[in-house]
């Protein structure tokens, strides 16, 4: 592609951005533009903006959040659920828990910032800081850890990212009126430095980027996230319904069936589900000999945990 072409490709974007266009065809445009710059730098942060960040540790500042944080307690005889944990009650070196991490792709938190303004966002906080609030806990157990912010404040990532690609394609333009040629290989480090001029503007590593809100729950790894959907939950209830009727037809098991139904119930009617809580919960119900001797029920508890990665 010619420069009078690149050229024309990056004040169209500028055009686009000045004037408020959707996303998605900026960055199709964006992305043959880096192809046709061919510079690391730019190209390796418009993948991250798009697919999501693999490495945290390059996750950039715009994508740091302030969050609140609640715990789930259990007690002898009570459960308290999303207990609010003020910052200023626990040290101040864990004050970077408060930060609430996006790694997730552009499409995803565009979704989320669409979506009602009054829903929470919520994420996991890693059980390894559990004692940290145990420590501040009269009486109880802390079982979970969540840091929560407003779903209208990934607003402001866009926002940001938009601000960004902006600043960094007018100091890409102004350049290339005075003849610069960015298909050349010796002017990459002046690409380089407009990268980090405009766009790095600094990095954090203080949380794990995995997201829940409203009725969809993206929970797991970095590189793939597990949803808990209105169809699996719903599938979870009508086992639980079976469950209920064949305990209520034959004798024995009745306070382990219980027992199990309960914690599932919780979890399911948790802010953010946890999968590996709600397999292992699957799991013991199945073992239990009342449900093992109904292959019915034991296929069906199956089919969810497999759908429970």
């Amino acid at each position: 592609m010619t420069k009078k072409r690149i050229k024309q490709l990056i004040e169209n974007v500028i055009d686009d951005l000045i004037n408020g266009c959707e996303l998605s065809p900026i960055l199709l445009k964006c992305q043959t533009i880096a192809f046709c710059l061919n510079n690391e730098d730019f190209s390796k942060w418009l993948d991250n903006e798009q697919n999501g960040y693999n490495d945290l540790t390059k996750l950039p500042d715009y994508r740091k959040l302030p969050a609140t944080i609640t715990v789930n307690i259990v007690g002898f005889s009570y459960i308290i659920n999303n207990k609010p944990i003020p910052q200023g009650a626990i040290d101040s070196k864990y004050a970077h828990l408060y930060e609430f991490t996006v790694g997730v792709s552009l499409s995803e938190i565009e979704r989320i910032a669409s979506s009602d303004s009054s829903k929470s966002v919520s994420q996991p906080i890693n059980a390894a800081y559990t004692k940290v609030f145990q420590s501040i806990i009269q009486g109880g157990v802390v079982q979970e850890i969540h840091r929560h912010t407003p779903s209208f404040s990934f607003v402001g990532i866009i926002d940001t990212f938009k601000s960004k690609l902006l600043n960094f394609f007018l100091e890409l333009d102004k350049e290339m009126d005075f003849d610069i040629d960015f298909s050349n290989s010796s002017n990459q480090k002046k690409i380089t430095q407009i990268m980090n001029q405009n766009i790095y503007a600094g990095v954090v590593h203080t949380g794990d980027g995995n997201l829940n809100a409203g009725n969809s729950t993206i929970i797991g790894g970095i590189n793939n996230n597990v949803t808990i959907n209105d169809n699996i939950k719903s599938q979870i209830q009508d086992l639980i319904q079976q469950v209920e009727e064949l305990n209520e037809r034959v004798s024995g098991d009745e306070t382990d069936i219980a027992e199990c139904i309960a914690e599932i119930q919780q979890e399911i009617l948790s802010d953010s589900p946890q999968p590996r809580i709600l397999k292992a919960s699957l799991k013991l119900l199945k073992r239990i000999p009342k449900i093992a001797a109904e292959s019915a029920i034991g296929v069906a508890i199956e089919k969810v945990i497999e759908q429970l990665i």
